[in-house]
């Protein structure tokens, strides 16, 4: 469904257009997800919330549901423009998408870029265990932590979706993997600052989580969009499934970062997210150009 849902983007939503309508779509995400943890909280709240309250929770869901797919069948698909050459079969298919990964050096760099971002994020799990665990942080705080995610989450949709269309996609990688290395930097300083400044450590915390919230928002509006714009017509499918193929490396960071809290220290977790952090942003000052047989292609402000 994410093939398609990439192809049928490219064809419904103008490039020059696209970041604000991701932006968008997230920031209104944002919002229902917040309401539909009230919702869920205030049903489970209710005397004996089984099985009536979990029935009717279901219910909920599949009316949004419904809602999504009436949506969808009110978009009128464009037809797409020949290519005037078939497919390839499929066992040139993998050897095909090999080549789009060695012969264009911006879906390489976006790539390797977004691999150095999901890695540095996994510590992401672990700052709220930090919180209330070593620093001795409230455990009540946790509803305002996730509180600051969703506000991250919005401004992340509204702001950066605009920039992404005035200033290329590539724009919001380079910003989003700068604003990545202060949340590792934060979480470093924490016991320091908390001596210095008693009462201080539940917002410094409220800041990683905003900034947490504010980052995970640029994958669609930055690495996705961007990836989008740089395929040559009608092979934004054919991009957009080998980038998120490419990106199952990312799946190991989660077991990297538990196996280091577990030999060393969360601090240490932290310092590696800060470092894979700065190497993401000496990467993505350097944005390549296109490669010169698909420098004929179309593409955006910022490539």
């Amino acid at each position: 469904s994410v093939v398609a849902w990439f192809e049928l983007l490219t064809k419904v939503v103008p490039a020059s257009l696209r970041g604000r309508a991701l932006g968008t779509g997230q920031a209104l995400g944002s919002l229902f997800g917040a309401g539909a943890g009230l919702i869920v909280q205030a049903v489970l709240a209710r005397p004996d919330p089984l099985p009536a309250g979990y029935a009717l929770l279901l219910a909920i869901a599949t009316a949004t549901l419904a809602v999504g797919v009436l949506a969808l069948a009110c978009i009128r698909e464009p037809r797409a423009t020949p290519q005037g050459k078939a497919l390839p079969p499929w066992r040139e298919f993998v050897p095909q998408l090999f080549s789009i990964l060695r012969g264009e050096p911006r879906f390489a760099w976006a790539t390797v870029t977004c691999w150095l971002a999901g890695l540095a994020d996994a510590a992401g799990a672990f700052y709220v265990l930090y919180a209330t665990g070593p620093l001795g942080v409230p455990q009540r705080t946790i509803g305002l932590f996730a509180t600051a995610g969703v506000v991250g989450g919005f401004l992340s949709g509204t702001l950066l979706g605009a920039l992404g269309d005035r200033k290329g996609p590539a724009r919001v990688i380079r910003l989003s993997m700068g604003l990545r290395c202060f949340s590792p930097l934060l979480a470093l300083t924490a016991r320091a600052c908390a001596t210095r400044v008693p009462g201080a450590l539940p917002w410094l915390f409220v800041m990683v989580f905003a900034l947490q919230g504010l980052i995970n928002g640029t994958f669609m509006i930055g690495f996705v969009n961007y990836v989008l714009a740089i395929a040559p017509p009608g092979s934004s499918a054919i991009y957009g499934a080998l980038f998120h193929t490419a990106n199952a490396v990312i799946l190991v960071g989660p077991l990297a970062a538990g196996s280091l809290v577990q030999v060393a220290s969360h601090e240490a977790l932290f310092a590696a997210s800060l470092v894979l952090a700065l190497a993401g942003v000496g990467l993505a000052l350097r944005t390549p150009q296109p490669a010169k047989r698909l420098s004929a292609l179309s593409g955006q402000g910022g490539l």
